[in-house]
C-alpha cells in the first residue's frame, strides 16, 4: 500500500491536512484503483489505535493480536457472524475484511499466489490497518442499512374489530449481509453520498 500526504487550500479555509492511500481492486475493478482519504482526526486516532497494537513498535501485527483486539471493540462483527451462520455461511466477518486488505495491498500483488499458510504469516502495518478500519466501517455501515432496510419491509395491514385496531405485521425474510471486500468500498464511494469514517470503537 503506497500513501501520500497533502495539503489543500481555499480561498476561504485554512490548509487541511489529507492522508491519501492508493489501493488496488481486484476483480471485477482490476483496471481500478481507489485512494482512500483520511483527515488530520482520522489519521490520529487510528495512529493511536496502531500503536496499542503495536506495543513492541516492530512496525507490524500479527493476524490473530488484529483479531483478538477487533473482536472485543467491534460488535458489529459479531452480529454479522451471527446472521452469516442463518444463512450457512462458514466464514467471518474478520476474515473477509482480513483477505481484503490483503488483495489491494501493492506490497502484497502476488498475494493470490500465496498458500494460506504464507496468508497467516503476513502481518499488518499502519497503511494496512487504515484500510481495515475503512472496511469496518464499511461492514458497520452495511449492517445498519441492512437491518434499517428490515424493519422497513415490513408489510402492516389494519384491522378494526369492535373498536380496537388490530395490527398484523408479515414479517419478510431479511437479507444475508453483502460480501466485505475492497470493491465494496469503490461501489460505497460511487453511490453514496455519505462518505466512510472512523469506525465505531
Amino acid at each position: 500500500v503506497t500513501s501520500s500526504r497533502s495539503s489543500a487550500t481555499t480561498a476561504t479555509a485554512a490548509p487541511s491536512f489529507v492522508y491519501a492511500l492508493p489501493i488496488r481492486i481486484p476483480s471485477p475493478y482490476a483496471n481500478q484503483s481507489l485512494e482512500l482519504q483520511f483527515d488530520r482526526k482520522e489519521y490520529d486516532v487510528l495512529v493511536r489505535l496502531f500503536s496499542i497494537l503495536d506495543s513492541e513498535s516492530r512496525g507490524g501485527v500479527e493476524k490473530e493480536a488484529v483479531r483478538e483486539f477487533v473482536g472485543l471493540r467491534c460488535p458489529v462483527f459479531r452480529r454479522r457472524d451471527r446472521t452469516l451462520r442463518k444463512f450457512g455461511r462458514s466464514t467471518t466477518t474478520f476474515d473477509e475484511a482480513w483477505d481484503a486488505v490483503m488483495e489491494c495491498s501493492s506490497s502484497t500483488s502476488d498475494a493470490r499466489e500465496c498458500v494460506p499458510d504464507d496468508m497467516a504469516q503476513l502481518e499488518l502495518g499502519l497503511e494496512g490497518w487504515m484500510v481495515l478500519c475503512r472496511l469496518i466501517a464499511l461492514a458497520q455501515y452495511q449492517e445498519a442499512k441492512r437491518r434499517f432496510s428490515e424493519r422497513h419491509s415490513q408489510q402492516t395491514m389494519r384491522h378494526k374489530a369492535g373498536g380496537t385496531e388490530v395490527v398484523l405485521v408479515d414479517v419478510l425474510p431479511p437479507d444475508p449481509p453483502e460480501p466485505l471486500h475492497s470493491s465494496g468500498l469503490v461501489q460505497h464511494q460511487a453511490e453514496s453520498t455519505t462518505p466512510l469514517t472512523l469506525p465505531e470503537m
